[in-house]
């Protein structure tokens, strides 16, 4: 019996690579034609995204069950084109269509969580800069909160270039600039996915698995240079495939797409140009190793060495400051995981976020199991691609990148670390998506059509995309609601922003303020203002917020970074730090409930301070330094 169970798994895993594996049916002109499902389905996803906006509206009103009524709409929007996207009978049309119903929708999802204004922190600071560009005609302008964010001008380039020559404010501008970008995106992914695969069942559920990826609901859709570069990237990737699969009469214009594209994502964003240098050289490799003598594999290794040559030169020459950016994040990660490895550090506990706000028990087992199913599918995907494909290299690339996606996780364990692997996950899906579509079409063949397989099928994917959402952002940030502080979203709101444009009316641009981390993005974004802080000027004032009375050291902090105004916020004293600090993250453990009144009455019994606005919520005071050296 143990000798035919050994023999059965070889001949499945180990047998000869099957040249012909199909995963679609035969379709008909006539249904080629058809849009199918997708009618009803848009009708049915409408409500799905109905249902979302009156739990947003919900939630700003505190109504009872407003998260309920959230995660329900989500299962209604996406269940039923997923439940249909499993089936081997819609046409390629109906797929296409169902895939950018999804995409879109998750779009309008963050557009409804922030309909008036731009209130996630990255998006604030890719405001300041284009608002820069705007105003001085020039790019590479300074960013106080994120001094390497003007060096990569992309997003930048785009969103102002939209205002210019229509009209529009900044922020339709920037709404419409990544609502094309998710358009682009889908199509791009889903037509590189079928490429690779050849099939476009395999490709559209391939995408419709990427899309529970924690980063594609809010996070990669917010006006942020990562949602841009992520396009440009799959234009890299999709124009490669088709160029080492077409005539030689497409290929120097698909050649030109391709270096056109890659440029574009080197501009863009940093970390995205990376995981794209590491992919193609992974690729190149590939096929040089085992086809020398392909064309092919002389193409890919000929523009491996352009974008390694491009990619080092813009991060040199240009954006050398991306060096002492990352570097820190990444050493440190690396070496508090050696630590926790050799037991030196005890590591951190996965129950908590990053904040140390403790994660509900009924999230974590969705989050646990979400992750179980994942390496698992992993595995057995890896099993049948080394069965049936392991001829083709973007097959191989692509499970290789997938395999590599819980190495990526182990950082969850660290201190430092979580950021950075929640960071690769939208790059590490584009591996892992493939890979898990894989193992669905070899367990729902085209030649068995079960409904109840279907269902399953939908549910698991549905289960993923959940799991997803909790992974997006803490949860007191995935909704709208009443002001929280140090809550991101939560704590964007019209006091903080209209006192920021009074800063800009009255004082003027480029004050060189100290605030907490919210209003200081504010003041940054909407204000104009220089904000002094470690990023930009190493220095560490948050003792000057915290403490009761301000000793020489403080003073001279004052003094070095030049600090001219103060920005005190009341609610301090009410609201406890929802992310675990109010200022900078070495604060982090040092609060059991809200800030001490005493630490923000303070600056009137100083001499060197001047109250010159008050509103009762936020207090201004302009700082004497008449008296520094």
């Amino acid at each position: 019996m143990i000798h035919f169970v050994k023999s059965q798994f070889r001949q499945w895993v180990l047998g000869p690579s099957l040249s012909t594996v199909h995963h679609d049916r035969a379709i008909t002109d006539a249904e080629m034609m058809n849009w199918g499902w997708f009618p009803i389905i848009s009708v049915i996803g409408a409500l799905g995204l109905l249902g979302v906006s009156l739990a947003f509206v919900g939630a700003r009103r505190e109504t009872a069950h407003h998260e309920l009524l959230f995660l329900l709409s989500l299962f209604v929007f996406y269940f039923v084109p997923a439940f249909r996207i499993l089936s081997p009978y819609p046409a390629r049309r109906e797929r296409l269509a169902l895939l950018l119903m999804i995409g879109i929708g998750m779009y309008l999802i963050k557009v409804m969580h922030s309909p008036l204004y731009f209130t996630f922190f990255d998006e604030l600071l890719q405001y300041r800069t284009s608002q820069d560009i705007l105003v001085t005609d020039h790019l590479f302008s300074e960013n106080s909160l994120l001094p390497v964010g003007p060096l990569y001008p992309g997003l930048h380039s785009v969103a102002t270039a939209i205002v210019s020559l229509s009209g529009l404010d900044l922020f339709t501008a920037g709404v419409l600039t990544i609502l094309m970008a998710r358009i682009t995106f889908v199509l791009t992914i889903y037509l590189f996915f079928e490429q690779v695969a050849g099939a476009s069942r395999v490709s559209s559920i391939a995408t419709l698995l990427y899309m529970t990826n924690p980063h594609f609901l809010f996070f990669d859709a917010q006006f942020s240079y990562e949602s841009l570069a992520i396009v440009t990237m799959g234009l890299v990737l999709m124009g490669l495939q088709y160029r080492l699969s077409s005539d030689t009469e497409r290929a120097v214009g698909l050649s030109v797409v391709v270096i056109l594209a890659l440029l574009a994502t080197i501009i863009t964003h940093h970390i995205t140009s990376y995981y794209l240098l590491g992919m193609v050289v992974l690729w190149g490799g590939l096929r040089f190793i085992l086809l020398r003598a392909d064309s092919g594999g002389n193409y890919m290794v000929t523009f491996s060495v352009l974008a390694v040559v491009v990619t080092f030169s813009w991060m040199i020459y240009v954006a050398n400051a991306t060096i002492n950016y990352l570097v820190p994040v990444l050493s440190g990660a690396i070496l508090d995981l050696g630590k926790v490895i050799l037991r030196e550090e005890a590591g951190r506990s996965l129950g908590s976020n990053e904040s140390g706000v403790t994660i509900p028990w009924i999230k974590l087992i969705v989050m646990y199991l979400a992750t179980l199913f994942i390496f698992l599918s992993l595995c057995l995907g890896a099993l049948f691609i080394w069965r049936d494909h392991r001829a083709q290299k973007p097959y191989l690339v692509l499970t290789v990148i997938g395999l590599l996606f819980p190495v990526t996780q182990l950082l969850r364990f660290t201190s430092v670390g979580p950021e950075l692997a929640a960071r690769v996950t939208a790059f590490m899906y584009i591996g892992i998506a493939f890979v898990m579509a894989i193992v669905v079409v070899n367990l729902f063949p085209t030649r068995v059509n079960s409904y109840f397989r279907q269902f399953v099928g939908a549910a698991i994917i549905v289960f993923l995309f959940w799991d997803g959402v909790i992974l997006s952002f803490p949860q007191y940030a995935q909704l709208p609601g009443p002001y929280l502080a140090s809550a991101d979203t939560r704590s964007v709101e019209a006091t903080g922003i209209e006192t920021a444009l009074w800063t800009r009316d009255h004082i003027g641009a480029k004050g060189h303020f100290i605030a907490d981390r919210i209003n200081g993005a504010l003041l940054n974004a909407f204000g104009g203002q220089l904000i002094v802080s470690d990023a930009y000027y190493d220095i560490n004032t948050f003792s000057i917020f915290l403490s009761g009375s301000l000793d020489p050291g403080n003073y001279e902090a004052l003094c070095v970074g030049q600090i001219q105004y103060v920005l005190m916020d009341y609610r301090f004293t009410e609201y406890p730090p929802m992310g675990g600090f109010y200022y900078d993250e070495a604060e982090q453990g040092l609060y059991d409930d809200t800030m001490y009144i005493s630490s923000i009455q303070k600056f009137d019994a100083l001499d060197r301070f001047n109250r010159i606005f008050d509103n009762g919520i936020i207090a201004i005071y302009q700082v004497d330094l008449s008296y520094c050296g």
